[in-house]
């Protein structure tokens, strides 16, 4: 209708109608990455479930859907963890225990070993993906691990039958998405040959299996658990500023404090304190990084007034596990066997010398070791001695050809005074006595 002008005709019609709206079932599990919902009786806590790639990593996050600022994911895996204090070693603890078996032929007696091994392990996810998961969420988004409300652990055993494993699940561990695992395992003797061969193949996993949990929206996941000696969590260097630095430039000394080599995967970006980024000028070294070793890696920084840190930690690493240097530092109440090695014990003849000068010279060095009663004496005219030791019980138990490794401490003799013992520290091949300057003087 239009009016006489050509314009529509504007008119008002009332009407009425029904709208049916029927509810929808779908299946929970099946579909729960679409239609999240808490199960009816829960707490009404909804999360949001989303995976974060970047490159070849990814990982599960999940975001609150009544507090969308909150965000929590799932660890990648558990990994061994390394020590905080000297000498940093992996947290695992092997003890030895002997059973004396009856001889099916009345021969002598044979005897048979277990060993009991405890470990800590810990949540890991790759700084990449947090840093990733912050610019997906925004900057006022906080992530934490996610908390299990039920978890249990199941673990694949080295069994007897190569090419077989067995499982072993336990509800009655305690695992914390924060701090980790604390486990204890006891392995026949058998069992821990190949562990300690496992510990040593190109992966370094000896231990494999999962973390089962259910989370509080109602939901499942399953975490890998790997214990192995190449991938670890832990710092294995120390680092500190190199002295002299240019305007644009920062270089840092990277130092091995670990029992093993260790080579980097790949060297961090740093972020500055306003916002500026510290980018690495050459790719980390090819070969490996021994102990006590190390090496310094430049960085380029961007024009500013940028705080540089004073550490720099990296964490892309691949470690190259000394099995003897490991369990010489990781097995209590050993044993030693009744095979024995030959080292020779020496130091400098100038280390008894007056120094400085008018202080009251070293006369003697007294070396004990662990396996043997007596101790070595070391003196201006006999600054050299061949030991016999015996080889740790554990060690020589492993599949290494040699297990020549000792624990020893060290005393300094200055006329009839003796000095204070060092600690016991490990060794392994001859040994040579270093004084320090404070020892040689008798201060």
């Amino acid at each position: 209708m239009v009016e006489n002008n050509g314009e529509p005709v504007l008119t008002r019609r009332e009407a009425s109608c029904t709208q049916m709206i029927s509810p929808v079932w779908v299946d929970q599990q099946k579909y729960r990455n679409q239609i999240d919902a808490p199960d009816v009786g829960g707490a009404g806590l909804v999360l949001l479930r989303q995976e974060i790639r970047d490159g070849e990593q990814a990982a599960i996050f999940y975001q609150d859907a009544l507090t969308p600022a909150q965000i929590y994911y799932e660890p990648q895996e558990f990994r061994l963890a390394r020590s905080e204090e000297a000498p940093f070693a992996p947290m695992m603890l092997f003890h030895l225990d002997e059973v004396v078996g009856e001889s099916d032929n009345g021969g002598v007696d044979t005897p048979e070993f277990t060993v009991t091994m405890t470990y800590q392990a810990r949540p890991y996810i790759h700084d990449r993906l947090l840093n990733a998961a912050q610019q997906h969420f925004g900057k006022q988004a906080s992530i934490a691990p996610i908390v299990p409300s039920i978890s249990s652990l199941t673990i694949r055993l080295p069994s007897t039958d190569i090419g077989t494993d067995s499982e072993l699940t336990r509800d009655d561990v305690e695992v914390d998405f924060s701090d980790g695992i604390s486990d204890m395992i006891t392995f026949s003797e058998d069992e821990f040959r190949r562990l300690t061969s496992a510990f040593q193949t190109v992966s370094g996993i000896g231990l494999e299996g999962h973390v089962s949990v259910s989370l509080l929206d109602g939901g499942n996941a399953q975490i890998p658990l790997r214990i192995g000696l190449k991938n670890t969590i832990g710092e294995v260097f120390s680092s500190s500023v190199k002295a002299e630095q240019s305007d644009n430039n920062v270089s840092y000394v990277l130092k091995n404090r670990i029992e093993s080599p260790v080579k980097i995967e790949s060297l961090p970006v740093m972020k500055m304190s306003d916002g500026t980024r510290a980018l690495p000028l050459t790719p980390p070294p090819t070969e490996p990084i021994g102990p006590a070793e190390s090496v310094i890696v430049d960085y380029s920084l961007a024009e500013g007034d940028a705080h540089v840190g004073d550490t720099l930690t990296v964490n892309d690493v691949s470690v190259e596990p000394d099995m003897l240097a490991i369990l010489s530092q990781t097995t209590v109440v050993q044993g030693f066997d009744d095979d024995t090695f030959d080292i020779e014990v020496s130091i400098e003849p100038e280390f008894f010398d007056p120094f400085p000068e008018g202080a009251e010279p070293m006369t003697r060095v007294e070396i004990r070791f662990k396996t043997s009663e007596d101790p070595v004496i070391l003196t201006a005219g006999q600054p050299k001695l061949t030991v016999s030791l015996k080889m740790p019980k554990l060690l020589f138990l492993t599949n290494a050809n040699e297990a020549q490794y000792y624990s020893y401490s060290v005393k300094y003799f200055h006329g009839d005074t003796p000095g204070l013992a060092t600690a016991f520290r490990p060794g392994s091949g001859n040994l040579d006595i270093q004084p320090a300057l404070a020892e040689i003087g008798g201060e």
